[in-house]
C-alpha cells in the first residue's frame, strides 16, 4: 500500500475546507440525518402509543419488533 505523504494530505484537506460546497454537502447531510431521526422518533411514539392502547395493534407489531430485536445494531447502522 502506498500512503500519501502527511504534509500533503493536510495542504489538501485545508484547500478542500476553503471551498463553500463542502459545507454545503457537510450541511445537508446534517439536514437529512436530522430529518430522518425527528421521522423516527415521530413513528415511534406513533406506534408505541398505538400498541400501548390496542391489543390487537400490539399483536401485529409484535413479529416485527422480534425481527428487527434480532438484527444486529452495527449492521443497521
Amino acid at each position: 500500500m502506498v500512503f500519501p505523504n502527511p504534509i500533503d494530505t493536510f495542504k489538501e484537506m485545508f484547500n478542500i475546507l476553503s471551498k463553500k460546497y463542502i459545507y454545503q454537502c457537510i450541511g445537508s447531510s446534517i439536514l437529512r440525518m436530522v430529518v430522518g431521526f425527528l421521522i423516527s422518533i415521530v413513528l415511534a411514539l406513533i406506534f408505541g402509543l398505538l400498541a400501548g392502547n390496542s391489543e390487537k395493534i400490539k399483536t401485529i407489531l409484535i413479529p416485527l419488533m422480534t425481527t428487527l430485536k434480532s438484527i444486529p445494531t452495527a449492521s443497521l447502522v
